[in-house]
């Protein structure tokens, strides 16, 4: 029976991986990480474009915005952070 890994338990492994790579294993290392990072980023902002009134509600909100017409409790701030 396969044990669930934590995500702790990956990064642990990873460097224990990375400490026996060549200098060109790890620039091809480093060049698929930007791959993954940014093809995340990409799925990310398509799901937002993909949900029209998202974008109009966006659009209408950088326009008040813009234009100062705008109440403060009308907007909320978000902090996004990665687990």
């Amino acid at each position: 029976m396969a044990i669930a890994k934590t995500r702790q338990d990956y990064k642990r492994k990873i460097t224990e991986y990375i400490e026996d790579l060549t200098s060109e294993e790890l620039r091809l290392l480093t060049g698929f990480v930007e791959y993954l990072h940014d093809k995340a980023a990409w799925e990310e902002t398509q799901a937002i474009l993909a949900d029209g009134k998202l974008v109009r509600d966006l659009e209408e909100a950088e326009k008040d915005w813009n234009n100062g017409d705008y109440n403060d409790d009308d907007y909320m701030v978000f902090e996004f952070s990665r687990n």
